[in-house]
């Protein structure tokens, strides 16, 4: 019997299916898993670790209480208003758009006693405006555990926030309770201020 060479590549495909379906060794590198995101997620596309862009929707970054960034959270509440304000003028609303920041974000009402803080928006307080603002900034580990502890806030000083009764205070600074986990850090919501508005 003649084997045509049709018939010759059609066993080899044949067994080399057979031997690939039969074999017991298992890849050497998974296939990359895609993450699954809940509906209250912003809508973004597919991040991996080697690239940090994200793209967001235009309702994930400008919509009310936005979790893309401690920055986008506090500029997108209203009741941070004033301290949106402060940081974006200062030199560090880009800083706390990046990973790993949290950032304590006096409430407006906070604001009451210190009506002096207009006067940080002057361009010639701006030095004022920056050591102000750096005192509710921390680099530190973004989990919504208990912040109660030892931190160095960006102008370098240690403090440490301190459990009095089940309340958390930094200083005479009151942290609300709360903790907001955003994408890139955490807001802890202040209805007082830490210190004085110094100028």
């Amino acid at each position: 019997m003649t084997i045509t060479a049709p018939q010759f590549l059609g066993t080899l495909v044949i067994a080399a299916l057979l031997s690939a379906c039969s074999s017991s060794e298992t890849p050497s590198e998974t296939p990359p898993q895609l993450e699954v995101s809940t509906p209250s997620e912003p809508v973004r596309k597919e991040k991996t670790r080697e690239s940090t862009s994200t793209n967001y929707s235009a309702k994930a970054i400008k919509g009310p209480y936005s979790t893309v960034s401690p920055w986008r959270y506090i500029v997108t509440s209203p009741e941070m208003s004033i301290y949106a304000k402060l940081v974006g003028t200062s030199n560090y609303g880009k800083k706390i758009h990046n990973d790993g920041m949290i950032v304590l974000a006096p409430e407006n009402g906070a604001f009451d006693t210190q009506k002096n803080w207009k006067s940080l928006l002057k361009e010639e307080n701006k030095a004022a405006l920056n050591s102000f603002v750096e005192l509710y900034i921390f680099e530190g580990p973004a989990s919504g555990k208990s912040l109660e502890g030892a931190h160095t806030n960006m102008a370098g000083a240690e403090v440490h926030i301190v459990d009095r009764g089940g309340e958390l205070f930094l200083g005479d600074g009151h942290l609300s309770g709360r903790q907001v986990a955003t994408d890139r850090g955490i807001v802890v919501p202040l209805t007082t201020l830490i210190g004085e508005v110094e100028l």
